[in-house]
């Protein structure tokens, strides 16, 4: 397969940041800014405390397909799944297929085009690395694209996320899939069920979200994708715009191959990854993508532009052995530049400044026990999210910088979505950070109450999914919201 040129990503290497928010029909507990979230610990093998946000949405199954396909729109999307003999959405090759972007083991160019992530900070941040990348999938175009759509798979997530652009209005519309499987009725999902090839397959209680069904919910896709608040047009989100594209897949880059070694370290030659045929995965095109963006007009729009060049320079100057070889962690002043510029209340965290997410010696755990896995000398497999190097954890995202003031905390953990930007109608629009001087007590009391509840409870903020507060953080945003 040549390089091809393709059609843009959702959320590729873009940041989703901590949102805490209810739907806006769901019931909710004392406070008004979204008490009903949903979220998800890291940790966890069992599935999924995301469904508490999704059991609160008023419709599932057909009845919320039913009603998202009598809405206005013309898109493939809806195009695939809303005719009268769509097909049973039985797993992800089946959407695939529903919507255009099916794969074949022959198909050579007529298969789409594909990007695999070793790091992001999407909705998936804490479940990606390069032994769990993110799928990016789409069609190539060397110009704009009437029919644009593309989709964003990672394992272990329970959905998978959708772009299409509308025909007639021309604007982005975005979806989410939810689905369940055998084991999600009991709660019992296990790695295996969640991290291997059996997440792709054998779906049921399929649920198809838009933009609007989700818009007061942890998963809003506008909270990153139309940061400028309700009024702005939607954007798609690339920030490594440029070669080398440092946490893409590529074997024609030295970043992008040593990905492809730790892959290639827990998956055997025979295995799929989001229904692409093994001989296909080898692959991976950042090149096209960067094209695609800059051809549908976003190029020049990217909130938090990563230069990968000069990141991965300063990097490899900083620290021997990158980008092999990450620990120590690099250093580079041009990132430190737009870290700076998040911990100053931006809410687009950047990517990571390594290569490289993981931690070695754990990718090297990880790698053999997946391998005796699909050997059959193991009958369970590991919990492929168990590869992060620790002492990357602030700088990542997961956790936040040391020394951080009450206000700090708050911009760094929950300004993507409790900004002065948000559509004022949402509940959690509520809760502004950049309005902390003139915040009333109520508001104040509310925030200190849900950040003081259990990680594992679905009213805890900042939500689990995205990132993890110590015991002293809260407590320093305790005493200054009580002063």
């Amino acid at each position: 397969m040549k390089r091809t040129l393709l059609l843009l990503t959702l959320v590729a290497g873009a940041a989703v940041a901590a949102c805490s928010s209810t739907p806006e029909d769901a019931p909710e507990a004392p406070g008004g800014f979204g008490d009903n979230a949903g979220l998800v610990d890291p940790s966890s093998t069992s599935v999924m405390a995301d469904d508490s946000i999704f059991e609160a949405l008023p419709l599932k199954g057909k009845p919320q397909l039913d009603a998202l396909c009598a809405r206005p729109g013309d898109d493939p999307v809806r195009d695939g799944l809303c005719k009268p003999d769509a097909p049973a959405l039985t797993g992800l090759a089946a959407l695939q297929k529903a919507v255009g972007l099916g794969f074949t083991p022959d198909g050579g160019n007529d298969n789409p085009s594909f990007a695999l992530l070793g790091h992001t900070q999407s909705l998936a941040s804490r479940k990606v690395s390069a032994i769990n990348p993110r799928v990016i999938i789409f069609m190539s175009t060397n110009a704009r694209n009437p029919d644009l759509v593309t989709l964003a798979f990672t394992r272990g997530e329970g959905f998978a996320e959708l772009i299409a652009r509308d025909k007639k209005t021309k604007k982005l519309n975005f979806y989410l899939v939810r689905f369940e499987q055998a084991c999600s009725a009991e709660h019992k999902c296990t790695p295996t069920d969640r991290f291997t090839v059996e997440n792709e397959r054998a779906w049921r209680n399929v649920s198809v979200y838009d933009d609007e069904d989700l818009a007061n919910t942890i998963f809003d896709c506008r909270a990153c994708h139309q940061p400028g608040g309700p009024k702005a047009p939607k954007q798609m989100l690339m920030q490594e715009m440029e070669r080398p594209w440092t946490h893409f897949f590529d074997t024609e880059t030295e970043g992008g191959a040593a990905l492809y070694d730790d892959f290639k370290k827990a998956h055997p030659k025979d295995e799929p990854l989001a229904a692409i045929p093994p001989n296909v995965l080898v692959f991976s095109d950042p090149a096209a993508l960067e094209h695609s963006v800059n051809v549908e007009g976003f190029g020049d729009a990217q909130p938090h532009f990563f230069d990968s060049k000069t990141i991965e320079g300063q990097v490899k100057a900083s620290s021997k052995g990158q980008p092999g070889a990450n620990d120590p962690p690099g250093k580079s002043t041009a990132w430190n530049t737009l870290y700076q510029r998040h911990l100053a209340g931006s809410p687009f965290p950047p990517a990571y400044h390594d290569v490289k997410v993981t931690d070695a010696s754990k990718v090297s755990r990880v790698a053999a026990a997946y391998q005796a896995f699909t050997k059959g000398e193991s009958s369970s497999a590991p919990d492929v999210t168990d590869v992060f190097l620790d002492r990357a954890a602030p700088e990542l995202g997961h956790t936040l910088k040391t020394g951080l003031d009450a206000a700090g905390i708050l911009k760094a953990a929950c300004a993507g979505c409790h900004n002065d930007k948000l559509d004022p109608s949402l509940s959690r629009a509520g809760f502004d950070v950049t309005k902390l001087a003139s915040m009333d007590k109520a508001t104040k009391e509310r925030v200190i109450a849900r950040m003081k509840l259990p990680a594992s409870s679905p009213q805890h903020m900042p939500p689990e999914r995205f990132r993890t507060l110590t015991a002293d953080e809260i407590a320093k945003v305790e005493a200054e919201l009580s002063k």
